[in-house]
């Protein structure tokens, strides 16, 4: 479950439920979260992962918003990742190039992990953020070219993270975040301590580059290959990252080199009176 508490002590905030979408509306800003979008009848996860965009495309179009616009976060959870992940990227691809999403411009913060929703068909699951009323200024994609190499140098299409910058603060969405090293390459093989060690070197260089470290960060899901090394994970991230809420769950990360994959969100102080409070 994903939580927003905000509490507005001059209006009431404006909130609705519509199929798959929540959305709630504050200082010009609405915040789309959208969930549980499958394609059981499709045959493969090439065809159920392009039919997922599609209908996710057809939901941003009724409320006049674009996947290359106003698209912040995906999540999509895969089952089978090891068999199925790889026809889920080359449709995410051929999305994205559909919509002017590429090397050049940019991509959009995911996690791909392995997952599955009610119905046993279902190859794919797609969740998702859009936001409405955002300034360009207000998106900076992330970047840490000395510790990881541009996510579309191995073939894949997602921002390591990106920023979102409002009146008093900057929120981070760091995509999910592996041992890799700048080259691309799976680093400490076998050891699921060095590859936590290493993810959250990682995630600390993203956050340097939009200001902040790893004592902003607001939350952190850490997903482990093997249900065994949760307690290890968990008690390394409690006591390397203090007190922000820690959710470590069991899921195969999309290499099998990989034993533990971390995400988040990072909240930073800032200061930019010409921007909408969040």
């Amino acid at each position: 479950m994903w939580a927003y508490h905000v509490s507005d002590p001059a209006r009431t905030l404006e909130k609705s439920h519509d199929g798959v979408t929540l959305t709630w509306t504050r200082n010009g800003l609405s915040h789309c979260w959208t969930t549980g979008i499958v394609s059981p009848a499709a045959v493969s996860a090439f065809d159920q992962t392009r039919a997922a965009f599609e209908q996710y495309e057809a939901l941003l179009a009724k409320r006049r918003l674009s996947l290359a616009q106003h698209v912040v976060r995906t999540w999509l959870f895969v089952k089978d990742i090891g068999a199925n992940y790889a026809g889920v990227v080359d449709a995410r691809r051929e999305c994205f190039e559909r919509h002017g999403l590429t090397a050049e411009t940019h991509y959009i913060a995911s996690t791909g992990i392995e997952g599955a929703g009610v119905d046993p068909r279902a190859v794919i699951t797609l969740d998702a953020l859009a936001i409405a009323g955002m300034r360009p200024e207000q998106i900076r994609y992330l970047s840490a070219p000395g510790h990881m190499c541009p996510t579309y140098a191995y073939g894949v299409t997602f921002e390591r993270g990106t920023a979102l910058h409002y009146r008093d603060r900057t929120h981070v969405f760091v995509s999910g975040t592996a041992s890799i090293d700048a080259q691309g390459r799976i680093v400490h093989t076998g050891d699921v301590s060095r590859q936590l060690d290493r993810a959250l070197t990682n995630i600390a260089a993203l956050l340097r580059s939009a200001g902040g470290d790893l004592a902003d960060m607001a939350l952190f899901i850490a997903y482990v290959r093997d249900a065994a090394d949760q307690d290890r994970v968990s008690r390394m991230l409690r006591a390397r990252c203090g007190g922000a809420p820690i959710e470590v769950v069991s899921a195969a990360v999309c290499r099998p080199g990989w034993l533990v994959e971390v995400e988040g969100i990072a909240v930073l102080p800032a200061q930019h009176p010409e921007l909408p409070v969040f």
